[in-house]
């Protein structure tokens, strides 16, 4: 392993209020988990555009690719903004998230967004 390294700014810290932080990664961990997000979106039985997903700023159209629970894995999505191509999640979902986003087509906290904004 060599002594290249990338910093990443976790960014969801901040949509949730937090402090934000700053971890370290060995290049080789970022491209592993790129070549991993890749063939996981490339295998995903649920491809959808257009999926809006909410955060405290507001809906922002992503490209999402979804795999169901398995007897051997979680549930998983992965979404990208729509517009720019950035990564807004990665990550296994509890079922009840999975579900929402297959019967409702949206991802995020809508409801919580709906109720601050007075919507």
């Amino acid at each position: 392993m060599n002594n290249r390294s990338y910093l990443f700014f976790h960014s969801s810290a901040l949509n949730r209020g937090l402090r934000a932080y700053l971890i370290i990664c060995p290049i080789e961990m970022v491209q592993d988990y790129q070549l991993r997000l890749k063939k996981s979106c490339e295998k995903a039985p649920i491809k959808r555009t257009n999926v809006p997903y909410y955060d405290v700023n507001g809906a922002w159209p992503s490209r999402v690719f979804a795999t169901p629970e398995s007897e051997d894995s979680s549930a998983i999505i992965i979404a990208f903004n729509e517009s720019t191509g950035d990564l807004i999640t990665g990550d296994k979902q509890r079922p009840a998230s999975f579900e929402r986003f297959k019967s409702k087509n949206y991802l995020g906290a809508k409801a919580w967004m709906l109720k601050w904004r007075g919507n």
